[in-house]
């Protein structure tokens, strides 16, 4: 029989520098850091030695892992774009070939262009390393807008689900354009909470998240390593605020990152939806019928049950996801459901999920007090 030895070498040399080329396409097209990243990066800390994300940090440093990241954040997006096909059969093919990702993963790091280089390590001194510092920097020279202390109304008691009236307070529109009257305000200390920009926060208390949130929800969240504090954790809970200047027309966002064992359960009980688990892969189940529908590599779960949510969110939470305008455009059109809150579910029956809560931007913002202070 003839030796194919050379051609199959020559072969898999060529795939891999498909795979090289394609990755650092990916840096070269890259313009702004995709959603996301702070949580994809504290996430890889918490994989599995052997999965594609950690394996191109260690093999590659933070320049190949971004690499990593902007390609398989391109595979979630639900438009479609040349070469997204290529982009999704590479991330199928790392994550379930770890040789493959350590030799690509330094070749990435030894053939970036020194100007995308450049680019990227500006990224990582303003978004990744004061994580790792355990501190992030607040810049004097910058102004964040924000609601003064005693402009917020009280949070009200709201007629569920009916739409609720908008805070009538003369002091209710009325901000506080100085940094100073925030850093002043008894009790807050945003050091190590903010990320990516100064309206994202991180890291929330976990005492007090458990305080806020009923058992069944606050068993589930998501437990990480403390950046400030060695031993202890945080709730891998985020909160994002709309960039000035601010207007409670468009409210803040939540994120609950939750572990794998309580998907299943929120699914069903946020949105009747029951997901079922083979061979490590989570499907969702069609009711009165077989068909099954299978992500890739994500899903989003929406329309979820009103009378559901103030059992399993607690009272000032439900009022906060009460009180934002997208309940309230929903309860305006007498819908018993609502987009207010919506989960992001994986393929992979291994990996955890995350609730999504648009909240009034008033309840929103007292909250953050307590969960950041």
């Amino acid at each position: 029989m003839e030796d194919s030895g050379p051609a199959s070498i020559t072969s898999a040399d060529e795939s891999q520098s498909d795979r090289l080329t394609l990755l650092l396409n990916r840096l070269h097209q890259y313009e702004r850091a995709p959603w996301g990243i702070v949580e994809s990066w504290q996430k890889t800390q918490h994989d599995t030695e052997d999965s594609a994300a950690r394996i191109f940090l260690r093999s590659g440093g933070f320049p190949a892992w971004f690499a990593h990241f902007l390609t398989k954040s391109a595979t979630e997006v639900q438009y479609h774009f040349v070469g997204k096909a290529d982009c999704s059969r590479l991330i199928f093919e790392l994550e379930n070939e770890p040789a493959i990702s350590r030799e690509l993963a330094a070749q990435v790091a030894a053939a970036i262009p020194p100007e995308i280089r450049t680019k990227i390590e500006s990224l990582y001194n303003k978004r990744i390393k004061p994580l790792e510092n355990g501190t992030m920097s607040q810049h004097s020279n910058k102004r964040r807008r924000t609601i003064a202390d005693n402009d917020c109304p009280p949070i009200s008691t709201a007629n569920f689900p009916s739409p609720t009236a908008t805070p009538s307070s003369p002091n209710a529109s009325r901000l506080s354009l100085d940094r100073r009257s925030l850093e002043q305000a008894p009790g807050y200390n945003s050091v190590g909470c903010f990320a990516e920009d100064e309206h994202v926060l991180v890291n929330a208390s976990l005492a007090v998240a458990t305080r806020l949130l009923p058992r069944d929800l606050s068993n589930a969240i998501r437990r990480n390593p403390d950046p400030r504090n060695e031993g202890a954790l945080v709730a891998a809970i985020s909160m994002t605020f709309p960039n000035a200047p601010y207007t409670d027309k468009f409210g803040c966002y939540m994120a609950v990152e939750v572990t794998s064992d309580k998907v299943q359960h929120l699914a069903r009980e946020l949105f009747g939806v029951r997901l079922e688990t083979m061979a490590g892969l989570r499907y969702v189940c069609l009711a009165e019928s077989s068909a099954k529908i299978l992500a890739n590599p994500k899903f989003t779960l929406q329309g979820c049950q009103c009378s559901i949510i103030p059992s399993t969110f607690g009272p000032e939470l439900s009022n906060a996801i009460i009180t934002g305008p997208k309940y309230q455009d929903d309860a305006r059109q007498w819908r018993d459901s609502t987009d207010a809150v919506s989960m992001v579910v994986s393929h992979s029956a291994h990996d955890g999920a995350v609730v999504y809560l648009h909240l009034g931007l008033w309840e929103g913002t007292e909250i953050k007090k307590k969960l950041y202070a």
